[in-house]
């Protein structure tokens, strides 16, 4: 059984690049913006008696079976311990007359199972909504960063059978105390690239250039004197690497996570990157279960910080089943590092699989 995993932290933030929020103050004691609302497009669905509320890049928001309302929300982070206030300066509204019923929302849809029946309450159109215009909902801790995404809601149907568009919502985040610098054995440069790039009011965020990449590998028995080449390429790239063995730690998704778990919350420098390296049988995943299915996951690993599911550790495996695939692996790994390559032709080269089967469009 091969397992494949794409390193990818999952922040749950909607991109609502259509829409324009502006920044107009921002201290380490809170910020304050303003949200401009795109416009709305109403348009009839395939069931009647129910319109789609449509909005550039916005998500979705509402019980299920109740009305379906566009919302937009962005990154912030929060100070580590402590509370905050949102409010509302100001905004501007209108009123739109509509026919029919915005469409309710949907249950989501699980590939292995059935597509669920279709869900109306009408009881959940005849009450008001339980949001304000502005909310707060946090997330969890990214490696030290607690984050959290404020959400807009500029669209709400009304039990008076209208349609409220918040055109404009301008407000304000206060913090009972500071927002400060995590604790610099934690500061990581992929979290705080990948902060600067997403959060709304980027932080002040000391350089990390001082602290060498710290890259935790896990292998068994067999791999593990294998490794040599690749522990050199990283530590001439500026990685400080570690390399464990099953035979040392245990061989137990339980053990393997109390020990990444171990060195996040006890080394000097915790692990940046987690590389695992063998398949399933090597090293086992974790397997998550549910009423309906399981699946096995790594991510269960580098959940280490606030008991949520952000991912605290940038994680990735060699789902290898033989020393010559570790082989392969290793001297590809090195060769695009190194961007060492005899020809770089099929750069230009690429290739897109079309929805008919066996068939391949190359545009060069």
């Amino acid at each position: 059984m091969k397992l494949t995993l794409t390193i990818l932290v999952a922040l749950s933030v909607v991109l609502a690049a259509p829409s324009t929020i502006i920044v107009e103050k921002s201290s380490p004691m809170g910020f304050s913006c303003e949200f401009l609302s795109p416009e709305i497009s109403i348009n009839q669905t395939g069931r009647d008696g129910f319109i789609s509320l449509e909005m550039a890049g916005s998500g979705i928001s509402g019980e299920i079976g109740g009305p379906n309302h566009p919302i937009y929300s962005y990154l912030i982070e929060l100070p580590a311990s402590g509370g905050y206030e949102i409010g509302v300066k100001n905004y501007s509204e209108r009123e739109i007359g509509i026919s029919n019923k915005p469409y309710p929302r949907q249950p989501p849809r699980f590939k292995n199972r059935p597509e669920p029946d279709f869900v109306y309450d009408p009881q959940l159109y005849m009450k008001s909504s339980s949001h304000g215009i502005v909310e707060i909902e946090e997330i969890g801790i990214l490696r030290g960063h607690r984050l959290a995404r404020i959400i807009f809601y500029p669209v709400e149907y009304q039990p008076n059978g209208t349609l409220v568009h918040r055109e404009r919502i301008s407000v304000r985040v206060d913090f009972d105390r500071p927002l400060e610098p995590v604790d610099s054995r934690l500061r990581s440069p992929w979290t705080e690239h990948l902060l600067g790039r997403t959060l709304l009011v980027p932080s002040e965020i000391p350089t990390v250039t001082d602290i060498p990449p710290h890259y935790l590998v896990l292998t068994n028995a067999t791999y593990i004197s294998h490794l040599g080449d690749f522990i050199d390429f990283k530590e001439q790239q500026g990685y400080k690497v570690t390399a464990a063995s099953l035979d040392s730690i245990g061989s137990t998704d339980s053990a393997i996570k109390s020990f990444v778990q171990a060195a996040y919350d006890s080394w000097t420098d915790p692990p940046d990157y987690l590389l695992i390296v063998g398949d399933v049988d090597a090293v086992p995943p974790h397997a998550y279960s549910s009423m309906w299915s399981s699946h096995p996951s790594d991510e269960y690993y580098v959940m280490v910080d606030g008991g949520d599911y952000l991912w605290d550790i940038a994680c990735g495996r060699f789902s290898v089943e033989s020393i010559a695939e570790l082989n392969a692996i290793i001297d590809k790994t090195i060769a695009h590092g190194r961007f060492d390559f005899s020809s770089t032709d099929w750069l230009k080269i690429l290739s897109f699989r079309p929805v008919a089967p066996m068939a391949i469009t190359i545009w060069r």
